[in-house]
């Protein structure tokens, strides 16, 4: 499919700043992983306001039971839910990286502050060294496949410490965010995104403690089970 195609799908729409970065690799030739990438992204443009519906249930309990929550870049079904469940959240405190050098936090900072929400943005290091601070620990996904999680680079090393601290972390992504096509999962199991490594990384699904889906909570063990017999 042509990419001025996807482009007319997503004008008007907030979308991940990184969706656009894979628009121009693919332009140049430079994203090995392109036709899954597309498929993914067409997937997940077609189906976001109906997958988003359904975490939105799941995930507002989830958010209730914690007072102090870290955000980690900008994504669209975060920032959703945050907006749907405004009456029953607005107490919560949001806490964010800048995730420089593109900024996804700041800019989510500022939507969050738009919808009436306290929030304290921090340097990317600050933020890691904050951890003690957090209740939990909540990002999106960009891809999701039987050997990780494929988010903003950056969310390893966060859920690793998660992880290594007892925090929870959940992680709110739609049924199109899987893919199976097995060269992308070649690449990711190898870590060598090439130039997509400046804005991407992976983690082991071991280090989550939900996915939140339209469909159900996901533990840890629960997703990789579904993804073992699923794909």
């Amino acid at each position: 499919m042509k990419l001025k195609v996807i482009r007319k799908q997503v004008e008007g729409k907030i979308f991940n700043s990184r969706i656009i970065k894979l628009y121009e690799l693919i332009e140049n030739n430079k994203c090995e992983a392109e036709e899954c990438i597309i498929s993914a992204i067409m997937r997940s443009i077609k189906n976001i306001n109906k997958e988003n519906k359904g975490i939105s249930g799941l995930a507002k309990h989830l958010f209730m039971l914690h007072n102090n929550i870290a955000l980690y870049s900008f994504n669209n079904t975060v920032y959703f839910v945050l907006k749907e469940n405004k009456n029953d959240l607005i107490n919560k405190v949001l806490h964010m990286s800048k995730c420089l050098p593109v900024g996804e936090g700041i800019y989510m900072a500022e939507k969050c502050i738009e919808l009436g929400y306290k929030v304290n943005i921090y340097d990317d290091n600050q933020f890691y060294s904050n951890l003690n601070i957090y209740d939990a620990v909540v990002m999106g996904a960009d891809l999701i496949c039987r050997n990780g999680i494929v988010n903003r680079a950056g969310s390893n090393k966060l859920a690793a410490l998660c992880k290594k601290y007892h925090k929870p972390i959940y992680v709110l992504a739609g049924s199109s965010c899987i893919i199976t096509d097995k060269r992308y999962r070649k690449i990711i199991r190898s870590g060598n995104f090439g130039e997509l490594g400046k804005y991407y990384d992976w983690m082991p699904i071991k280090y989550i403690t939900y996915l939140v889906s339209e469909r159900r909570l996901y533990t840890a063990n629960d997703l990789i089970y579904y993804l073992r017999t699923a794909i």
